[in-house]
């Protein structure tokens, strides 16, 4: 039983086999004559071909991934790409992985089927599409030439099916793993291709080993080396270089309010407050004048045209004195004893200032992102740079005028 409702146009389409999508599979290509029917795309079929066949002679989905990475074979979506069926530059240079060869070997496509049906659009906005269950979608056997022999298929299939139950009994039999907190979880990526490390762990000589590693390495052959780095090493990398950044925002706190003590610096912090009470005061006398200048005009001594003009007057005068009093009070916060730079920067580096431990949620306030090389290799980007940058800048300036 179908999830389509049984009486449109794309149910009746897919029950008697004809491609439905914009664009064709991997392997094969439009039928000029009829968009719905699918021919053998001869400049890469013999890449699906490849794929079954050393799936067959035992080598792991990483493996043929990266061995047709190195060879330099055109990816799926380079392919369509390529053929501008995708637009987005991201798929210009897109390479093979674990996934997209896991995807070819399980598609009966390859053998003349048409499996259509898999996923169920989402009702309302932002929710994810629904995988339908495979008894569900709709099947309908040789409505192409295929690629592959069913013999081929099958066989590949039975390997999947030995591995998968290999994998559950090697899950079965493990001891319940508690993993340590992934400080760097969303920070931490691969240098080379940009992929998210991913936070694992194995057992070696009887003692277990927690560590970070680039997914993409194993399939993205030469385009991506290997790489990895403990969990202890990535930890201790991370604490010095956050306690280096926060030394460093504290020791620039520390001269700014070195600097706000000099008595140049109070006395211009005094000018400061006196010109904020005197723009109070011209903000207090527009206010009860725009009062009388109402009532006035209630009373009939005033035209309601030169009521108009007067308000917009007053109104113009009191934007004027309010930007002036905001930039004062602005101004005179730099010149406060507590003042340290920008209020979202400065609540979360006097947070971490002090503190023996460097926790997770430092690490996510203060760092952006982490780039990972390889040999120890990685580039940290701290949050508030420029806010940092503004806020030395600032303390030089009074610094400066404090001389």
């Amino acid at each position: 039983r179908s999830t389509l409702f049984p009486y449109t146009t794309l149910f009746r389409s897919q029950k008697q086999g004809k491609h439905i999508g914009g664009k064709p599979p991997y392997g094969y290509k439009k039928d000029p004559e009829d968009i719905h029917h699918l021919l053998i795309d001869e400049s890469v079929s013999w890449v699906v071909v490849r794929i079954f066949e050393e799936r067959i002679a035992g080598r792991s989905f990483e493996q043929i991934a990266a061995g047709l990475n190195d060879d330099g074979v055109v990816s799926p979506g380079k392919h369509l790409y390529e053929n501008g069926y995708y637009k987005s530059e991201k798929y210009r240079d897109c390479l093979w992985n674990y996934s997209v060869i896991r995807r070819i070997l399980k598609n009966r496509l390859y053998i003349g089927d048409m499996v259509q049906g898999r996923t169920r659009k989402a009702l309302y906005k932002g929710q994810p599409r629904t995988q339908i269950p495979v008894e569900e979608q709709i099947m309908v056997e040789g409505t192409h030439d295929p690629i592959i022999s069913r013999e081929t298929f099958n066989q590949v299939q039975q390997i999947f099916n030995e591995t998968e139950k290999e994998a559950k009994a090697l899950r079965d039999s493990r001891e319940p793993i508690i993993m340590p907190e992934n400080r760097f979880d969303g920070l931490f990526f691969c240098g080379d291709c940009g992929r998210k490390m991913h936070y694992k762990t194995c057992k070696c000589k009887g003692r277990r080993n927690f560590y970070y590693e680039c997914p993409a390495s194993a399939a993205y052959g030469k385009f991506c080396k290997a790489k990895y780095i403990s969990k202890k090493k990535m930890d201790a990398a991370i604490d010095a270089a956050v306690r280096q950044q926060i030394s460093f925002y504290g020791d620039w706190l520390q001269r700014s309010l070195e600097v706000n003590k000099t008595r140049v610096c109070r006395d211009k912090k005094a000018g400061i407050m006196a010109e904020i009470r005197e723009l109070e005061k011209q903000s207090g006398r527009l206010a009860a004048n725009s009062t009388r200048l109402y009532e006035d005009f209630a009373d009939g001594l005033l035209s309601e045209d030169d009521y108009i003009f007067a308000r917009r007057e007053y109104q113009a005068e009191s934007r004027r004195v309010e930007d002036a009093l905001g930039k004062k009070r602005e101004e005179v916060e730099h010149y406060e004893d507590s003042y340290g730079g920008a209020t979202e920067m400065a609540g979360a580096y006097q947070k971490c200032i002090g503190s023996e431990v460097i926790t997770r949620d430092m690490v996510q306030a203060l760092i952006k992102e982490i780039r990972f090389f390889g040999k120890g290799r990685m580039d940290i980007s701290f949050r508030f740079e420029d806010e940092l940058e503004g806020f030395i800048k600032d303390v030089e300036e009074r610094r400066g005028y404090g001389r």
